[in-house]
């Protein structure tokens, strides 16, 4: 094909692409179309990348379709091509469909690792849309499982990654949309109403969640008893969507009608919303929006002392729900099979991992040849000229041989470190002073034979008790400060704090820095910086310092500069 006409082909896909991005809260029938014509473009001009993304856009308008096989079939070939031809960006994308996916098929504990891994893909990435839709959607599946203390929490983190505080994104903006009703259903009422005010100063061309904004904080109202207040604010939010261009359904303004039905007493006003809310979820095969929908049917007719509507709805719960839930089961499963029955992929991962761990052991083997060296060559000096030793010299050769001890000991605790990363035990919670973990930490150390003198400690209000995984906490305490020692001949500053449920790790050196270039890598297991050679190390410390981090859904910064040393903080939440 001549270049005029791939030029011109490719800013035709480019315009589709940027249709799909806009359609994608809007118009999934519309979007699929759009996808689909730019995926053949794609094709056509055998680009990878866009063909990827055309993809991503198919899955996206499949799952609000509820066709989630075909849109996970869709995702899964995204993140393939991914993988191929290392696109990271689509990567992440494919990734987010996917556990969005799993999360409409009820699949939380799958989502919410593909969220978190999201996340990192984002923060590799330094793409701020990717981070904040990334915790957007795993608040999402927080909410799911009603714990919306941590759902405002991640929200707040999705706002600390987006610019100008969300307000001048449109993943910024769904995180405030999320936040109103995270605030609202957690009692913070002003700061619900607040942040639904930002979306509606902001966000004027998604309808649906302009209607959503008007609706919590009308929500707002009616757990105040502002039940006229509350009415006004349903009625704008029903108007929104009613009078959009084509018109949305949205179950949430149905469901705060009957709500406020029943503020009123009304409830058989009540009950024939939640018919036509029942019926919509039938027809569109939503299963927990329809047990949604006839436990509510049966609280209004237990409140109306309807016995004839009481007896009909358990008859629908026993038979019809059953029938629905065997589908969605299906589903689920079907679901799974189509992510895991990929055997050449699994069979390739169980081959990496076997070679991740023979990689391990020629390391540790590889490590342990000095210091034994070291040991057997001090052992046999005492044992041979013991007698023609002075004190001094038969100190320093005991004192190698502790040295040596020391840092075999060390290895082989990254090592297990390493292995049980996500042993849900290291995460277990008690309560502890910020004294006692910075002592424990202290103490390891010490075990190491590594000296704590040259260490200055800050801990803030120390005798603070605090609710955290301590075990988890503490090796990455000690990680840090074994690092900071072993590659810095001056002071090393350890600040530990608490504020706002959140605790605060900062470990500073002036050691010999890492050159710009690995600052990513250097968190990734068995990988060391290249100018480490001459000192003992695996290259475990910070793999599994950022590994048990991110497994608290913490944040780490690390900045240093070659020759000056570095600085790494740790922000870890408390709830």
């Amino acid at each position: 094909m001549p270049q005029p006409e791939l030029s011109e082909l490719a800013t035709k896909t480019d315009a589709l692409l940027a249709e799909a991005l806009s359609l994608k809260f809007d118009d999934p029938n519309r979007l699929l179309a759009v996808a689909e014509e730019a995926a053949q473009l794609a094709q056509q001009l055998g680009d990878f990348r866009r063909f990827a993304r055309a993809l991503v856009h198919q899955a996206w308008a499949h799952s609000f379709l509820n066709k989630f096989e075909v849109s996970l079939s869709c995702a899964l070939e995204a993140l393939s091509l991914s993988h191929d031809f290392q696109l990271k960006e689509v990567e992440a994308l494919a990734v987010g469909m996917i556990a969005i996916d799993f999360l409409k098929c009820g699949l939380l504990h799958e989502a919410s690792l593909l969220f978190e891994h999201q996340i990192r893909l984002g923060e590799q990435l330094g793409s701020a849309p990717i981070i904040c839709m990334a915790y957007n959607d795993l608040s999402v599946v927080k909410m799911e499982q009603n714990d919306f203390v941590t759902a405002t929490y991640l929200l707040r983190q999705s706002l600390a990654h987006a610019p100008e505080n969300g307000t001048g994104t449109l993943e910024g903006l769904i995180a405030h949309l999320n936040l109103a009703w995270g605030c609202v259903k957690t009692g913070q009422y002003e700061e619900g109403i607040r942040h639904a005010q930002i979306v509606l100063e902001r966000m004027h061309n998604y309808p649906r969640y302009q209607s959503d904004a008007h609706l919590w904080v009308a929500t707002a109202h009616l757990a105040q008893g502002d039940l006229e207040q509350a009415s006004e604010r349903i009625a704008t939010a029903r108007a929104v969507v009613e009078n959009a261009q084509p018109p949305v359904y949205n179950v949430n303004v149905e469901s705060l009608t009957a709500q406020l039905h029943m503020a009123r007493g009304q409830y058989e006003e009540a009950a024939n919303v939640w018919e036509r809310v029942l019926k919509t979820a039938t027809d569109q095969a939503e299963v927990f929006a329809a047990i949604t929908a006839l436990n509510d049917l049966k609280t209004v007719y237990e409140l109306s002392g309807d016995t004839e509507g009481l007896i009909r709805t358990y008859k629908r719960l026993a038979e019809d729900i059953p029938a629905q839930q065997k589908h969605t089961n299906d589903l689920r499963f079907s679901v799974l099979r189509t992510v895991f029955s990929r055997e050449k992929e699994a069979m390739e991962a169980q081959l990496d991992l076997g070679k991740q761990k023979s990689t391990i052991l020629r390391r540790l083997s590889h490590e342990f040849r000095t210091p034994l060296a070291i040991i057997e060559s001090s052992s046999n000096m005492l044992s041979t000229y013991l007698d023609r030793m002075s004190l001094q010299q038969r100190q320093e050769h005991l004192k190698n041989i502790n040295q040596q001890v020391g840092w075999m000991t060390v290895m082989l605790d990254d090592i297990l470190n390493m292995l049980s990363w996500d042993d849900a035990t290291v995460y277990q919670k008690s309560t502890f002073s910020i004294d006692e973990l910075v002592a424990g930490a202290l103490e390891h150390l010490a075990r190491y034979r590594i000296s704590g003198d040259r260490l200055r400690v800050t801990q803030g209000d120390g005798a603070h008790r605090i609710t955290a995984p301590r075990t988890a906490l503490q090796i990455i305490v000690v990680h840090l400060l074994s690092n900071g020692i072993k590659f810095s001949r001056d002071e090393v500053r350890l600040d530990v704090s608490w504020m706002a449920e959140q605790l605060t790790i900062s470990v500073v050196d002036h050691g010999i820095g890492i050159p710009d270039k690995e600052h990513q890598e250097v968190f990734l297991p068995l990988v060391r910086a290249s100018n480490l050679d001459e000192i003992n190390g695996i290259g475990a410390g910070l793999a599994i310092v950022s590994r048990l981090v991110r497994n608290m859904h913490g944040h780490i910064r690390m900045d240093s500069e070659l020759g000056k040393g570095t600085s790494v903080q740790i922000q870890i939440p408390l709830y």
